[in-house]
């Protein structure tokens, strides 16, 4: 047996503590771009309702959803097949360039072909015809999926760049928001300042990116292209399919029962999504290391605490519910108590979910395990919502409800093939 020096020793745990300072690091850095990216709507969001009445802020929002679909074509899956090939090869610097050239180009085809679809949306739906503006408008916050290279910044563990970036355009955007919008008038001055934040973070980012790190802007052939292609489109289909669970019930509330319930059912995703913050940042934080080292022991520990984070979240929010609601968007927006605390139960499942699929599935391997669980989820939720129309179920509580249900089987499924696979 090979006896280890005690040089090599000291070597190995001064590593492992370099290694663990830069992820406490990335997580503090992820921390603050997870609360500032989710508190900035809910800071935005009192003076919109207010300003912008909630039929008009349903539209923006209903608006959104609609772009949605299209910046999830743009993102094809890249943060995840990205991020873990930039953390793999990142002492390559040959191989990380064809990975960003590759990444940028496929990117930007996919930005010109969504906003192909756009117009071709605007010319054969009327109701959106009729505020085509904001479509169009609303489609430049795209621009930041195209330029902005978080799988970049995320697989080399620089999450400092990420954070600064988004400070930097969110908080500009958000500023011009209390300087310019005024009036319900103004709601065009929403997603055209969406925009100039994009075009500022996309802007930074790429200088980082070129200049920096000094990587060579040229095509890198056709093969490398189709490769990130055919390796990112099973990551594809399930993050299309998370989108469509997401934003489709924006979509149908906005549709059957009108942008008012659109902007009620907005207000739980934004209190449910603040929720998450912990277990996201958590996840993104340590999924490039646990890439390399499978160190599921660690993942299993993390879920614990992480799992009684989230339950404590979901017990201060229902008995904060009232006087946050009032602080938010008022008196008015009470009619959304309910529907935030069934949203708000999915916020205690991603709390386990996350790692079960990121950490546990993905990173030892079993992608079509992970991109199953997300692709049946969506299955039944269409079976659901299919169920609701059929029967004519019209109310923003059921939407809520099949939500949690397809939640509930996503979490079951992957948990199954992680005991199926002895990773726990």
């Amino acid at each position: 047996m090979k006896r280890i020096s005690i040089k090599e020793k000291i070597k190995n745990k001064l590593s492992i503590i370099s290694r663990n300072k830069i992820l406490i690091e990335n997580f503090s850095y992820l921390s603050i771009l997870q609360i500032f990216n989710l508190l900035l709507p809910l800071i935005t969001f009192p003076y919109l309702i207010r300003v912008l009445g909630k039929e008009t802020y349903g539209l923006v929002i209903y608006a959104q959803a609609i772009i949605a679909y299209l910046n999830i074509i743009i993102n094809f899956g890249f943060n995840i097949s990205a991020t873990r090939d930039i953390s793999v090869n990142r002492d390559t610097p040959q191989v990380v360039s064809i990975i960003v050239n590759s990444v940028l180009i496929i990117k930007t085809f996919l930005f010109i072909i969504s906003v192909l679809i756009l117009f071709l949306i605007i010319l054969i739906f009327p109701g959106i015809r009729v505020n085509s503006l904001l479509y169009i408008f609303t489609m430049g916050v795209c621009i930041y999926e195209v330029l902005f290279p978080m799988w970049y910044f995320q697989g080399i563990e620089q999450m400092k760049y990420i954070t600064y970036i988004n400070l930097i355009s969110r908080g500009t955007f958000t500023a011009l928001i209390f300087l310019l919008v005024k009036s319900e008038g103004d709601y065009l001055l929403v997603p055209i300042l969406n925009m100039l934040g994009a075009i500022i973070a996309g802007a930074i980012s790429i200088y980082l990116l070129f200049i920096r790190d000094n990587i060579t802007l040229k095509f890198p052939g056709i093969k490398p292209l189709i490769k990130h292609v055919r390796e990112s489109t099973p990551f594809f289909f399930s993050r299309a399919t998370g989108v469509l669970i997401a934003r489709t019930n924006t979509v149908l509330i906005g549709s059957f029962l009108g942008y008012t319930e659109v902007a009620y059912y907005d207000l739980a995703v934004k209190i449910s999504e603040l929720c998450k913050i912990p277990s996201n940042l958590i996840n993104q934080t340590i999924y490039p290391r646990i890439s390399v080292t499978k160190n599921m022991k660690m993942v299993i520990k993390i879920i614990k605490y992480n799992l009684l984070l989230s339950l404590t979240l979901y017990a201060s929010i229902v008995f904060l519910i009232n006087p946050i609601i009032n602080i938010l968007g008022g008196v008015q927006m009470q009619p959304a108590k309910y529907v935030i605390f069934l949203l708000n139960i999915t916020a205690v499942i991603a709390g386990v979910s996350y790692f079960f699929g990121n950490t546990m599935l993905v990173v030892n391997g079993y992608f079509k395990e992970f991109n199953r669980s997300v692709i049946y989820e969506a299955s039944i939720y269409i079976l659901l919502v299919s169920v609701l129309i059929m029967f004519n179920i019209f109310n923003i509580y059921a939407f809520a409800f099949i939500i949690i249900i397809g939640n509930f089987f996503e979490i079951g499924y992957r948990y199954f093939y992680i005991k199926r696979y002895k990773l726990i």
